[in-house]
């Protein structure tokens, strides 16, 4: 494929890249900003941003730039985080509000890690 926006397209990941590049090929396609606002449900600066920001610097500007963060529990704080949490047999509203604070992070964005739901259980 010599367009490279179509080349873009077959390999883009996120849902986010992918809706820049079709903006801009759509607009390239000479398609009017208000049909590619409708189909695409994007507005029209971020129309005119993606396709500048594509004549100026290429395809890959229509990558995500952002690769993550840190993690802000260290390896021991997170294993102490979650073996408490399993310890705990019941959880209502008293207990969430004591879960304990490591550093700035709360361990209530640990669910998964210990299979917590927020869900209530079912009435038996």
């Amino acid at each position: 494929m010599s367009d490279p926006l179509a080349a873009f397209l077959c390999d883009a990941r996120d849902a986010r890249e992918y809706r820049r590049a079709v903006a801009v090929q759509m607009v390239e396609e000479g398609i009017a900003p208000s049909t590619i606002m409708h189909i695409l449900q994007v507005s029209a600066p971020f129309i005119s941003k993606w396709k500048r920001i594509y004549a100026e610097s290429g395809i890959e500007a229509l990558r995500l730039k952002y690769k993550g963060g840190i993690a802000h529990l260290s390896a021991a704080a997170r294993l102490e985080t979650i073996t408490w949490l399993k310890a705990q047999d019941h959880w209502g509203n008293r207990k969430c509000l004591s879960i304990p604070v490591v550093g700035s992070v709360r361990a209530a964005r640990l669910p998964d890690a210990v299979g917590f739901s927020w869900l209530e259980p079912e009435a038996g």
